[in-house]
């Protein structure tokens, strides 16, 4: 069951930034804008948001699925009822998987090339159909399967470098995401902001020789919480927050704590340029290999 595509476009229109300060987050006028007190390079306008230091932008329902832990049903409802639109579920929303293209070549391009992804990780997600390219836009599609194999939804990537984009498939299944146990079940579940960012981590410990048996690793295509909660109510286990090492992911750590949660913290070390998350600290490793040594000895924050 999902919302009919009428909500959901409501929803995206809805006025984010009386949105935000309904919810007691500080804005501060900027001509027609306004702009996070905390974030300086985040600014809404309208049913908009631009967190230029992140490269990043969207719609309402972007920003409330992406960065305040929202889930896509949860946030259609709040948000559609903001443009006067009672959201009832209808049959029309399920998710269907998209069409593929007929080659993966973008994909397979973007992600070993521009994200500098193990070329080996990719194949074996296209080969467990984790991963697909999708007709016409070639966005990179990873495959959300819930407890009993089926797919449940997707986790969207752009693959074009000069237009970022990222997104979720419309009818995904609340409290799921992007899921890849690399050896065998175990008793870490290993929590990450987005697909990409699960796979560098992966590529990062390939390199270190580390097997990650016994871990589960997944995306939450933002930071949500009703993610962490629904994936260790049915795996069980030990949380491990492998978010980006910034304010957001600081934020949502203490969130989870607040809410009860035991969690161990792993995170990409804070003080590398454009090192906040494990892309950006997979692909400085690799660019610049002075740093390597550094972040395997753990000096990196020195």
């Amino acid at each position: 069951m999902g919302y009919s595509a009428e909500v959901i476009k409501a929803a995206r229109r809805a006025d984010l930034p009386g949105f935000l300060m309904e919810k007691g987050e500080r804005l501060k006028k900027d001509g027609s804008r306004y702009r996070h007190a905390t974030h300086d390079s985040l600014i809404f306008k309208g049913n908009m948001y631009y967190w230029n230091s992140r490269d990043d932008k969207g719609n309402s329902l972007d920003y409330l699925t992406r960065h305040m832990g929202y889930g896509f049903q949860d946030a259609v409802r709040t948000l559609s009822a903001r443009t006067g639109y009672i959201a009832e579920y209808t049959d029309n929303a399920t998710y269907e998987a998209q069409e593929k293209a007929g080659n993966y070549s973008r994909v397979i391009a973007y992600l070993t090339k521009t994200r500098l992804i193990d070329p080996d990780i990719i194949l074996y997600c296209i080969n467990k159909k984790l991963l697909y390219q999708t007709h016409g836009k070639n966005n990179a599609a990873f495959v959300m399967h819930d407890e009993h194999g089926q797919a449940v939804g997707e986790e969207l990537q752009g693959t074009l470098s000069e237009k970022r984009f990222k997104g979720i498939s419309q009818g995904t299944k609340y409290g799921y995401g992007f899921s890849i146990v690399p050896h065998s079940d175990g008793k870490y579940l290993l929590f990450f902001e987005s697909a990409v960012d699960l796979l560098s981590y992966w590529t990062l410990s390939k390199r270190e020789g580390k097997s990650l048996k016994g871990c589960r690793l997944i995306s939450m295509a933002g930071l949500k919480m009703n993610i962490v909660k629904h994936f260790q109510s049915v795996y069980g286990g030990e949380i491990v927050l492998a978010v980006d090492n910034d304010d957001a992911g600081h934020t949502f750590i203490q969130q989870c704590l607040i809410a009860g949660m035991e969690a161990h913290i792993r995170q990409p070390p804070f003080k590398f340029e454009k090192g906040n998350d494990w892309n950006a600290l997979l692909q400085l490793i690799t660019n610049e290999p002075q740093y390597y040594e550094l972040w395997k000895n753990g000096t990196a924050n020195a």
